[in-house]
């Protein structure tokens, strides 16, 4: 018997006057060494993320609108976009004219991670917004589906994200990757069905969802409704990374 589909929907209690920022764990040990946090930095407030020592850190920031500043540069947020501090470098985000939402993943890092990848501490950072995510296909999804590859392969070791897009009546086919442990975000105006074996959940917008590990899981989502999600995928090992190189195939031009 597998577990349960587990999921945990932000907490919908706007900033307070007083508040300059607010902060919720989401689906706290559910995937051994990752951590999740979604925050709201205020209007006209500036929030730090300070280094840390053998744990990754992606940001997706929900948001079009503010400022990212690390290592001396500066990036105006235009859309959604996502960054990795490489070098665990300080990162701060300022937000402008409206609040900044956004998504703070924390994944440990293993000696192999550290000793067999360019993983270094040398003042590389990665950032991209979100419509300059590279397309791809993938045989368990439609020809009407759009696929995104935001966090490619070798940037963080283990881990690879991206975003799936589509109009109902569609589906994902049920498939397995038991190499890997997998989150699904809902994005604006998600609504769809999620099903892991015989067990079926409702999956909607600012809801973290955990596939279940190993169990055969798909999508359907039916006429009228939009499916727009991110997916974080955790390898457990560095070889199973190529598991994304051999079903995510480029888009024919």
């Amino acid at each position: 018997m597998i577990d349960h589909i587990k999921t945990e929907q932000v907490i919908n209690q706007p900033i307070s006057e007083t508040d300059e920022l607010f902060r919720q764990n989401l689906l706290l040990n559910e995937i051994k060494g990752v951590e999740t946090n979604f925050y709201i930095i205020k209007k006209q407030q500036k929030y730090t993320f300070t280094p840390l020592n053998r744990r990754a850190r992606v940001l997706i920031i929900l948001s079009n609108s503010g400022v990212v500043y690390s290592n001396n540069c500066s990036y105006k947020l235009k859309e959604m976009a996502i960054l990795a501090s490489l070098d665990n470098s300080t990162v701060t985000i300022e937000s402008t004219s409206n609040h900044v939402e956004l998504i703070e993943v924390l994944m440990d890092l293993t000696s192999d991670d550290l000793e067999k990848t360019n993983y270094t501490n040398q003042g590389e950072f990665f950032f991209k917004h979100f419509s300059e995510g590279a397309t791809y296909r993938e045989k368990v999804k439609s020809s009407k589906t759009i696929n995104r590859t935001l966090l490619p392969v070798n940037v963080i070791p283990r881990m690879v994200m991206g975003s799936v897009q589509t109009e109902g009546p569609d589906q994902v086919k049920a498939h397995s990757h038991p190499m890997l442990e997998q989150l699904f975000w809902g994005l604006p105006g998600n609504h769809c069905l999620v099903k892991a074996d015989e067990q079926e959940k409702q999956f909607g917008e600012k809801t973290l969802l955990h596939i279940p590990h190993g169990s055969k899981h798909g999508i359907k989502v039916e006429s009228g409704k939009h499916v727009h999600y991110l997916w974080l995928d955790f390898f457990q090992d560095l070889e199973s990374v190529s598991y994304i190189d051999d079903t995510h195939l480029p888009d024919k031009e």
